[in-house]
């Protein structure tokens, strides 16, 4: 048995291990919602993932507290390994007489890389700078090489009399779990309630191609966007297929400042070997501009606890086979496919939240209770599933 704080190496290579995480999330960029696909898969695998704990507690009676983590988690371990980040090597450049940014201890540049002595230049994962996430407007961490390279290349345009500027970044990131890929772009909506942002996210479920071509993967996607103006802020995504290219589009849109109504439009390589019709992000503009535009009202699944207390109608949109595998307690069960005929079952003035399983048909049934009179009714973002595995 090996206990180590951090990544997934030892699962990897075949060792059963448990990790612990003083973190609600298995990655640092994700909401805490999304850490469901990555414990799955490592338990799956033999590693067994322990979130929101303190790695160094132990009992004060206790002489090795590598054997006591948490009342004993980690009893009996082999090894004890700690992964605990990294914090940028400044001290040749403290020893220079360099100013150095305190609140994230990195070398301290201008937009040109140039530090507070103009002929000398820093770039990479020391420097200040390299924090500067453009979304936020602030110090947000992304120590990966395509940032420090093309730092590098600013710094040599502006050695030889080029005014190129670093932007900062847009949080690109992508990782691979075993056969799961998780990636995202901008800023997650734990973020952004922190950062105090008006916004709004939206999940959906596409599959990777299209779905009559033989080995379709469902690819979750969670995108977060202005209220008022759809600018996108931010996406996550998690599946086995598809993810890296879909990243690389929401990343290429971001940086163009562009809006889920563009996004609605965006016009993207198809083949069913390759995508669906209806490209991922077009979905996810879709969803997005059908909120903003109040075609729909969403909730998200930590709100769904609320509804149920205040009394809401729990309207189950999925097929009676969907019903008899999974089924939510006192909920009504009414298909999609038989919601006009049945609309006599449901009082018009009592608040309803409609769900299917990932949201689509919960929205079909929620624009055909508001064609017809039922005003107070709300579709459950993501569906049943998010629900479920969040």
């Amino acid at each position: 048995m090996t206990a180590c704080h951090g990544g997934f190496d030892f699962p990897v290579v075949f060792v059963r291990s448990k990790c612990l995480d003083y973190s609600p999330s298995c990655l640092f960029s994700a909401d805490s919602a999304y850490p469901h696909c990555p414990i799955i898969k490592t338990v799956t695998k033999g590693s067994r993932r322990i979130l929101g704990l303190n790695p160094d507690y132990a009992p004060r009676a206790c002489r090795d507290p590598a054997r006591h983590w948490k009342a004993s988690i980690a009893r009996g371990c082999h090894t004890r390994s700690r992964g605990t980040g990294s914090r940028p090597r400044t001290e040749l450049a403290r020893q220079a007489g360099l100013e150095l940014a305190n609140r994230v201890g990195g070398v301290a540049v201008n937009p040109y890389m140039q530090t507070s002595d103009p002929h000398i230049y820093a770039v990479g994962d020391a420097t200040a700078t390299a924090t500067l996430n453009r979304i936020a407007q602030s110090m947000s961490p992304l120590l990966l090489a395509g940032p420090a390279n093309r730092q590098g290349r600013l710094a040599a345009d502006h050695i030889f009399g080029q005014r190129s500027i670093y932007k900062g970044h847009v949080g690109t990131r992508i990782c691979k779990l075993f056969d799961l890929t998780i990636g995202g772009v901008g800023i997650s909506v734990n973020s952004l309630r922190a950062l105090g942002r008006d916004h709004q996210y939206v999940t959906v479920r596409p599959l990777h191609h299209s779905g009559y071509y033989p080995g379709a993967e469902n690819i979750t996607v969670r995108l977060a966007f202005e209220n008022m103006t759809g600018k996108f802020l931010g996406a996550q995504l998690v599946g086995k297929a598809g993810v890296d290219k879909r990243v690389d589009v929401l990343a290429t849109a971001m940086q163009a400042d562009m809006t889920v109504f563009s996004s609605e439009e965006l016009e993207l390589g198809y083949s069913p070997p390759y995508s669906a019709a209806k490209y991922l992000v077009n979905m996810a503009g879709f969803v997005a501009a059908n909120v903003i535009h109040g075609d729909v009202d969403i909730l998200h699944a930590e709100e769904i606890e609320r509804e149920i207390i205040d009394g809401s109608v729990l309207l189950d949109a999925r097929s009676r086979k969907e019903i008899e595998a999974c089924h939510v307690q006192n909920a009504v069960n009414i298909p999609t496919d038989e919601l006009r005929a049945r609309l006599g079952e449901l009082n018009p003035s009592q608040r309803t939240v409609v769900y299917c399983q990932v949201g689509y048909r919960g929205y079909l049934a929620h624009r055909i209770l508001k064609q017809h009179g039922v005003n107070s009714v709300i579709n459950l973002d993501g569906g049943l599933k998010e629900v479920m595995e969040g």
